[in-house]
């Protein structure tokens, strides 16, 4: 996973060695390098001079917008991994925790239309995967229990409350309604 996740990133970073100050980028003052800088064990963690990375590694866009910003902790993806297009429009956001997907997965097209939702645990789809059409509008949605689609009803049962988090992270002119699950 952190293979893709990087060669996705390098194919669209700028050249290593950029000067821009990249600690505008930071959350909270924590320490920002380029992905560039980062090293990986057989274990897929981050290391930063020889050290367990812990902070947020950026990437830029050639026009030098950010194109990535990616929170560490000790070596591990945690916390958010996002990534914008190049006209500054955020273009997903992931939720990491010990560097596994735990959270919401969400895509927008570079438009700011949200394209897809997705809930994880564990690094497994659960519950309500939601996708999006042009307009912002739902075109379909399904249910998921550890990775393998589910009856809709276990979605009622167990996941309605991961809605309301959706709604949370997509702009208020989207046409969102919520499923009517039979």
């Amino acid at each position: 996973m952190w293979i893709k996740l990087k060669f996705l990133m390098v194919a669209t970073m700028i050249v290593a060695g950029c000067s821009n100050d990249l600690s505008v980028f930071a959350y909270d003052g924590e320490q920002v390098v380029s992905l560039n800088d980062i090293t990986q064990d057989q274990e897929s963690r981050g290391y930063y001079d020889g050290r367990p990375f812990t902070g947020t590694a950026v990437t830029l866009h050639r026009n030098s917008n950010l194109n990535n910003r990616i929170q560490f902790y000790y070596g591990e993806l945690h916390g958010q991994a996002e990534s914008w297009h190049s006209n500054q429009v955020l273009a997903s956001l992931v939720e990491y925790t010990n560097h596994q997907k735990d959270g919401l997965a969400i895509s927008w097209n570079d438009q700011g239309v949200v394209e897809t939702v997705i809930h994880y645990e564990n690094d497994l789809q659960q519950g309500l995967t939601i996708y999006f059409d042009n307009l912002g509008e739902v075109d379909q949605y399904y249910c998921f229990d550890d990775d393998e689609e589910a009856n809709q009803s276990y979605c009622i049962d167990n996941y309605m409350t991961h809605f309301v988090d959706y709604l949370n992270y997509l702009p208020s002119e989207t046409n969102l309604f919520e499923p009517e699950f039979n």
